[in-house]
Order: structure tokens, then C-alpha cells, then sequence
């Protein structure tokens, strides 16, 4: 039998471990979300989590589960062999009073995810759902990260000497090392001696009055709709208790309870936001063409219009945010993770053709080919019994004509590529900075969509990829806390660098639906030597055009100084076309989504 990493050797993640023991001791906590980076320990730590509770069923849901896998089925066994209904248990049932694992939980097929959360959440089940994810691979929807109780964000050690010591705990658990074992699993027996008497405390801890005072507070200043956050807040407050040997919630428990329960439910509006305007683009000198800077993340809220007269610089600093209210004065509250947004539509962008290849089954159809439906297999040979002589040991014949192949179908989201004049010209930063909240904003709707969103910038000599296509908006973050802006304007250049960025992806979603959004003042000072400016622009704008690539272009153009090639290039596109010299964020993401939906 192969040995599982002990709880007690995952070096580090304080937080994340007390969460999972939290959630796990009491399930009326709601489950627990454990969010980082690949590496940094997740699921091990997850999974190590069954041996602490050994009286408790843990279940693995996996990646390529059904609903059936969930719910339950008829067993194909008994139906064949003695021609008896018997239903199977499914893996919510099997794990009723215990622990479900759910590994990347934001890569489950739509449908899977809400219906863990639902039986997770059902209080007569008494299961708690331990889920985790790597946001890089994709968010998931707000709606579903709320249903968890509690929330971490784990990280990589960034100790040198810490992360020596994970390395050194690694090895020595691979090479089977008997002292290691030893010393972790007398630790992890401690643990569960006190995890055992934790749950015999925990009916008996009380909740003192001026408690439950500080859990409305804290609700109510985090902007928390409904009663869910209090009862969650103390329910995750008793389980602190319990676990430290009190007999009544503490602040301090409460406290702890709120770093977990509140960070990824709260509302944007009960953080004060940072004045200024730290997402302005930086303006470099004419012709110079430096690499995008990274700086920390910023919240998308604070992209605000360019005062007049106001230029921003790489000397810009953000201003240290407000004090936060007493109440929340120990927490670090991320408002971006919290954000509540209304979903503009539910579920990918539209259905592929049926009968796909992936995707979920719709029904069943008499076919040479294709895969085996067994469940309508098997009932339509049970509906033939009569005058059929099935094979000895066997309840049913089953013949060929009784096989029934699965029709599926799938869905698609769309890759909404901004190709943005970042040049010296005119309104660059405008541009940067409405593409920008337009990305960030898309992206929130990204796991619903399946959408993919990106950013080509040209300017100086060349165009470059800012932000590759990508559902993860804390990519989108990094990689566009600040850009620079200036220099020549090579037009052709990227248009040719977005038609190959979008020729590639096609490469690898083959059934993806492709928009292109040019935001420029139609204006070029650089081509190449066979060619002008102006004609190299249109030559290219003339291939995206018979690519099939569904294309819009917004133009930034003053009508006093109107030059005419942006509504030329989107003739040559095929594109869409809207003038909108003042954009803005709000802007160019309603035009896009409005795009996008009447151009599936």
C-alpha cells in the first residue's frame, strides 16, 4: 500500500492547513477552496487530510466524473447477469457525513462543480467539500466561490531556508526514510488526538453576546448580503474554538474566522480604493521601444479617465489605501477576489455541432459508430426480453441492433483578442487604458463564457503580445499593471502579429469563435520596404479579412482631424465599425460584448 505524505511534514501553508482542519471538524464551516500557484503543495495537502479523520469517508471526485459518478446509476452488472434494477451508489452518497475532494475544481465540466456545492452545502449530508485550484488555468465564477465557507491563498515558500527544508522532507518521503515517518506521524497521531477531542467540545462551545455583535459587524462593513457570512462566521469561529481547547468563541477566534470566511465574498465597495490613477500608461520617447515593466497588482476599479493637463511618469506611486474599519483592521481583505459582478448570460458563447466529440450527452440514437451508451443499451435490450434466449449466467441477450451510440453536445467560448495603437499618437493612453478595463472586465465572465481574452500592442518598431490569451485574470493583472506608450506607429505590424496570434490559437481550439478588436485613429508611420505605411496597414487588414475572423474596429480618431483609413481598414476586415473619440472602459467592453453576441 502506498503511504501518503503525512499532514504534519507539509512544511509552512499555517493558514491553509488550520482551514482544512477548521472545515473539516465542523461541516456546517461550508467546505474550504485552497487557491495557488502549481507547486505549492495543494493537493498533497489536501489528500493528507483523510488519515486525521479516519472514522469520516473520503471520497476523490475525478477530473473525468459525470453526474451519474456523483448521483448514482443503475449497475450494468446486475441488469445483465440477472436481469435486476440495482442502483449504485454515487460518490455523494458514498462520502454522506465525510470529506469529498474535489482537485482543480474550476476545470469541471459545467454542471459538476454546482452540483458538489449543493450537497456539500446541504446540511443533512454533514459533507464537507475541499476543493482546489490553480487560478492560472482558469477562475471559477463567483456565484460557485462564494458557496465555499472559507477561502486561502496559498503561495510558494519564498524562505530560502524553508524552501530547503520542503526539498529535504520530499526526498526523504520518496526514499521511504523510516525516521521521517517516525517523527510526522507521532505528529499527526498528537494531532489527531486533539482533532478527536476538538469534536466532542464543539457541540458544547458557547457564543458569547458581544460575538455575535462583532460577526454582524463585520458582515455588515464587508458588505455581505443575506445572514450567510454571521452564520458562517461563527460556525467557523466555534470550530477555532473547539480546536484550541476553549469553551466559548473568543475575538480572536472570530478574528481568524473572518480572514477565511470574508476575503472572497466581500463586496468591492467596503475596501477604500487608492486615488490617482496607478493604471495610466507610462509615456516613453519617440522611437524608444523598452519592455513592459511589471509592478504589483492594482484594482481594476481605479482605472479613472486622465485628468486634464495630467501626465502619468515611471516616478508615479500609488497612495497607501484608507485605514479599513476597526473591525476589519487585522485582516488583508483582496476586494478583487470578492467582487460581486452580475453575469451577463449564463454558460459558454454557443453549442458546437452535435453529435462532438466531447461534451455531454443528450440523448442516445441507433448508430454504427460512435460511443456506447450502456445505461440505454442495456434497457433496450431488457425491453426485448420476451422470446430471446440469453447466453447461460446471463439475464439479457444483447444484440446488435439493441447498441445505442451517445450524441453529444458540446459548447465553445470565444477568443476576443484587443490589438491597441500604443504609439505616440494622439489618445494613446486613452486607448491602453480603455483596453485594459475592457480585458479585466471581460475576464470576470471568462469561466461562464469560456472565454479567452488577450492584448497586442504595437508601437516603436514592432507589435508584442501583452497579454496572451487567457481566461486567469490575475495574469491579466500582472501583466498589464503598467505599460509604456510612445514612439512610431507600425500598424501592419500588428495587425500581422494579431493574425498570427489568432491563426495559432485556431490551431489549438479548432471549434473557438475568433474576434478581433482594432482600437486605433487609423494613422501608420511605419511599413516595410516594398510598401507605404497606409498600404502595408491595408494590405494585412486585407488578409484578416478572408481569415473568417469576426473583426471591429473602434476608432479613436478626431473628426476635426480625420484622416479616413480606420473606416478603409474596416471595409478591407469586414469589420464592424464605431467611432468613439472619447472612449472608455465601460466603453469598449459593452461594444464588445454587444459584438460578440450578435456576431456568434
Amino acid at each position: 500500500m502506498t503511504r501518503r505524505y503525512p499532514f504534519s511534514a507539509v512544511a509552512g501553508q499555517a493558514q491553509a492547513k488550520r482551514a482544512l482542519l477548521l472545515a473539516c471538524l465542523n461541516s456546517a464551516v461550508g467546505g474550504v477552496l485552497l487557491v495557488g500557484e502549481r507547486g505549492c503543495a495543494k493537493s498533497v495537502l489536501a489528500q493528507s487530510v483523510e488519515a486525521l479523520f479516519p472514522r469520516k469517508p473520503f471520497r476523490t471526485v475525478p477530473l473525468s466524473a459525470v453526474p451519474e459518478n456523483l448521483t448514482g446509476a443503475v449497475s450494468a452488472q446486475s441488469l445483465v447477469r440477472e436481469g435486476r434494477v440495482v442502483r449504485e451508489r454515487g460518490l455523494l452518497e458514498a462520502a454522506r457525513g465525510g470529506v469529498l475532494l474535489a482537485d482543480e475544481i474550476n476545470l469541471f465540466p459545467d454542471g459538476l462543480a454546482e452540483l458538489l456545492l449543493q450537497a456539500a452545502g446541504n446540511e443533512a449530508s454533514r459533507t464537507t467539500l475541499i476543493g482546489t485550484m490553480d487560478p492560472q488555468e482558469g477562475a471559477l465564477r463567483p456565484q460557485l466561490l462564494e458557496r465555499f465557507g472559507l477561502c486561502v491563498q496559498m503561495r510558494g515558500e519564498p524562505d530560502r531556508a524553508q524552501r530547503m527544508e520542503v526539498l529535504r522532507r520530499r526526498i526523504a518521503f520518496e526514499r521511504g526514510d523510516e525516521a521521517f515517518f517516525r517523527r510526522f506521524d507521532a505528529e499527526d497521531d498528537a494531532l489527531r488526538r486533539r482533532l478527536d477531542s476538538a469534536a466532542r467540545r464543539l457541540p458544547q462551545v458557547e457564543i458569547p453576546p458581544d460575538t455575535l455583535h462583532m460577526a454582524a459587524e463585520l458582515a455588515e462593513t464587508a458588505l455581505c448580503p443575506g445572514n450567510r457570512t454571521e452564520i458562517l462566521l461563527l460556525e467557523t469561529a466555534r470550530a477555532a474554538a473547539a480546536l484550541d481547547g476553549l469553551d466559548s468563541v473568543t475575538r480572536s477566534c472570530l478574528r481568524e474566522a473572518a480572514a477565511l470566511v470574508l476575503p472572497h465574498r466581500m463586496a468591492r465597495e467596503s475596501m477604500p480604493l487608492p486615488p490617482g490613477e496607478p493604471e495610466g500608461g507610462d509615456t516613453a520617447p519617440e522611437g524608444e521601444d523598452e519592455p513592459t515593466p511589471e509592478t504589483p497588482e492594482m484594482d481594476t476599479e481605479s482605472i479613472q479617465p486622465p485628468r486634464e493637463g495630467a501626465e502619468a511618469s515611471d516616478g508615479d506611486a500609488e497612495e497607501a489605501p484608507e485605514a479599513l474599519p476597526e473591525a476589519l483592521s487585522a485582516l488583508r481583505l483582496d476586494a478583487e477576489r470578492g467582487a460581486r459582478r452580475s453575469a451577463s448570460g449564463a454558460g459558454k458563447r454557443s453549442r458546437t455541432k452535435q453529435d462532438a466529440r466531447s461534451g455531454s450527452m443528450i440523448r442516445s440514437e441507433a448508430k454504427p459508430e460512435g460511443e456506447l451508451a450502456v445505461s440505454d443499451t442495456l434497457r433496450t435490450a431488457a425491453l426485448h426480453r420476451a422470446g430471446r434466449q440469453p447466453p447461460p449466467g446471463m439475464a439479457l441477450e444483447l444484440r446488435k441492433e439493441d447498441l445505442r451510440r451517445q450524441i453529444k453536445a458540446g459548447r465553445t467560448g470565444a477568443s476576443i483578442l484587443f490589438v491597441v495603437d500604443a504609439s505616440g499618437s494622439m489618445g494613446a493612453r486613452m486607448r491602453i487604458r480603455a483596453a485594459k478595463a475592457a480585458v479585466l472586465s471581460l475576464l470576470q465572465d471568462a469561466y461562464e463564457k469560456r472565454d479567452k481574452v488577450g492584448i497586442v500592442a504595437f508601437r516603436g518598431r514592432d507589435a508584442r503580445v501583452l497579454l496572451p490569451l487567457t481566461r486567469s485574470i490575475d495574469l491579466a493583472r500582472r501583466r498589464l499593471a503598467r505599460i509604456l506608450t510612445g514612439g512610431t506607429t507600425p500598424l501592419a505590424a500588428g495587425l500581422e502579429l494579431a493574425w498570427r496570434v489568432l491563426q495559432e490559437e485556431q490551431r489549438r481550439e479548432k471549434d473557438a469563435l475568433q474576434y478581433l478588436i482594432l482600437l486605433t485613429d487609423g494613422r501608420a508611420n511605419v511599413g516595410d520596404r516594398a510598401s507605404s505605411p497606409e498600404e502595408a496597414a491595408l494590405r494585412m487588414a486585407s488578409l484578416i479579412g478572408r481569415s473568417g475572423i469576426r473583426c471591429m474596429v473602434l476608432d479613436t480618431e478626431s473628426k476635426y482631424l480625420s484622416v479616413g483609413l480606420a473606416q478603409e481598414l474596416a471595409a478591407r476586415m469586414n469589420a464592424g465599425y464605431e467611432s468613439l473619440p472619447n472612449l472608455s472602459g465601460a466603453q469598449v467592453r459593452s461594444r464588445t460584448a454587444e459584438f460578440v453576441r450578435r456576431n456568434k
